[in-house]
Order: structure tokens, then C-alpha cells, then sequence
């Protein structure tokens, strides 16, 4: 999470032993926090949603916002909008359902030092890292 007047630069997110970290493109990094949360969404569906074809898909979110997007598709915001179809898209493109739960912001944290902590742990348990495509961060349509 950021701190009022703070800008997230990058994401990430988790699937069975594989993750994904990425910078924002900078065309991205001045967004409001609730839609570079669920652009990361959005990347992560790109990057795994070929292989949950007839699954139901529940991601992990400490952003109210980004939850009810997902799970009720009424944002007002033109980009949450976008995000929104975008999202859909995907799911009907790859044939999975998503779902969204909230994650407190303190539960979705490793530490303050939490670069090193997750390299740490990312070793550990063996994760195996996949590369974020820039073209990930771009819509599959002018929604």
C-alpha cells in the first residue's frame, strides 16, 4: 500500500511455486493505487490464465476496491473500467472464473525489508520466476 500522495511502482503476485515482480511501465506509474492494483491483476491473468482453463480463480487483494471490481464489475472511474472488460476478456478468452478477497494490507506484507526477505524466501522454496512481457501492461482492445 502507499501512503497518501504516494505512487506504487511495481507489482507482483503468486501461482503454485511460480512468480511474477515488475516495474510499472512509466506511461503507468502516476495511476491512482486501485488501478495499478488491479492492473497487476490483470498481468498476472496474462501471465498464468492459459493454464486455469475451467478453474475458478481467487485472488488475494489488500485493495477494497480492486475486490469489488472483480467481484461485482460496477466501477465508475473510465480506466477501473477498461481494467474491468479487460479482466472479463481474459477470463473468457482463457475459460476460468475469478473471484477477489479482500487481504488486509498488513497480512499482504513480508517486512520493511521485505526485497531481501523474499529473495530469500523465493530461494527457499525453490519458486521459479516468469518474466513479465511489456505488452502484459497494454489492453487487448480499446475498451
Amino acid at each position: 500500500a502507499c501512503a497518501p500522495g504516494e505512487h506504487m511502482a511495481g507489482g507482483g503476485a503468486f501461482f503454485e511455486g511460480r512468480y511474477i515482480h515488475f516495474q510499472f511501465p512509466v506511461s503507468h506509474q502516476k495511476r491512482h493505487i486501485n488501478s495499478l492494483e488491479l492492473l497487476a491483476v490483470i498481468v498476472a491473468l496474462k501471465v498464468w490464465g492459459h493454464l486455469w482453463s475451467g478453474k475458478r480463480i481467487t485472488v488475494y487483494c489488500d485493495n477494497t476496491c480492486s475486490v469489488d471490481v472483480i467481484n461485482y464489475s460496477r466501477p465508475r472511474a473510465t480506466f477501473l473500467q477498461a481494467c474491468c472488460r479487460e479482466i472479463r476478456f481474459l477470463e473468457a478468452t482463457f475459460s476460468f472464473d475469478l473471484r477477489a478477497v479482500h487481504l488486509s494490507g498488513v497480512d499482504n506484507r513480508l517486512s520493511p525489508d521485505h526485497p531481501r526477505q523474499f529473495h530469500a524466501l523465493a530461494t527457499a522454496y525453490s519458486l521459479r520466476e516468469y518474466h513479465v512481457n511489456p505488452d502484459a501492461f497494454q489492453f487487448s482492445n480499446q475498451w
